[in-house]
């Protein structure tokens, strides 16, 4: 049985370029809504979910409004355990990555304070 998001996807792929709206009943569609259901439901997180399908880079920003299929959205169509591993993969490396530039800030700041307590015990020791 296939996700949503395999049958999304699809959708986009057989369509080509779709809209904002095009996607989203098309989302609608994939979960089972039909009809005058389909076209007046306009509650959900859908933004969040588009944005984060582009950020995996299963689908691309073609123009304002305006998707396509990106990179991993056609791995997607044919082997969705492997692009879900390497999506996976990628995000582990972002986040050791801002992780990474998190510590030297923070030893920056510690070298930065640890200079201003020296300056401060040298200060006071010299006036006493």
């Amino acid at each position: 049985m296939k996700t949503i998001k395999e049958k999304v996807l699809e959708m986009v792929a057989k369509q080509g370029i779709v809209t904002r709206k095009e996607l989203q009943f098309i989302i609608f569609k994939a979960q089972g809504k039909k009809g005058k259901e389909a076209t007046t439901y306009r509650c959900g997180y859908y933004g969040n979910t588009i944005k984060e399908w582009c950020n995996n880079e299963l689908l691309e920003n073609h123009e304002r409004g305006f998707y396509r299929m990106g990179k991993m959205g056609k791995m997607f169509i044919k082997t969705p355990e492997k692009a879900n591993l390497l999506i996976r993969v990628k995000r582990a490396e972002s986040r050791a990555k801002s992780l990474s530039e998190y510590a030297q800030a923070l030893r920056f700041e510690l070298r930065k304070k640890s200079s201003q307590l020296r300056d401060i015990q040298y200060i006071l020791n010299n006036n006493q």
